[in-house]
């Protein structure tokens, strides 16, 4: 066809080329019906497949994007029930915890003397200055 009408290649085929007096009906006639033969024999189904793929990935896609919003959704879930276990395990230490310390300061009150006064102090300090004048004594 650019060959009959003196062209390099097909990409500068225009109306202004084909509407020459030099081109004939009968040459038209038959280039028109080779592009509806293409047309219909290739491109059409080509297209019709290429819209088909198309349908086939935009359900896919919207099957994806429908499971990671369920996916997104458990993970929130999941992660609720894990607070809720952390929360209660942090409630349990928390009452061990409270329950160990008035049981060691119960215990504490029981064996420990009570607090030490001033004559308590007096007492134990005079008892350690007394036993080490006695161990000068000695080694005199």
């Amino acid at each position: 066809m650019y060959k009959e009408l003196n062209l390099d290649n097909f990409d500068i085929i225009r109306q202004c080329h084909l509407n020459k007096r030099s081109v004939p009906k009968e040459k038209l006639a038959e280039w028109l019906e080779t592009v509806c033969y293409i047309l219909d024999s290739f491109s059409i189904p080509l297209l019709k497949n290429a819209v088909s793929t198309i349908d086939r990935k935009a359900k896919r896609i919207d099957e994806l994007q429908k499971e990671k919003i369920n996916d997104q959704k458990k993970i929130i879930h999941l992660n609720e029930k894990v607070m809720e276990k952390k929360s209660a395990e942090l409630n349990e230490v928390k009452s061990t915890v409270k329950i160990e310390m008035k049981s060691f300061s119960s215990i504490v009150k029981k064996n420990c003397p009570p607090t030490l006064t001033r004559k308590t102090i007096e007492a134990a300090v005079k008892s350690v200055c007394d036993k080490e004048d006695r161990s000068k004594n000695v080694i005199i």
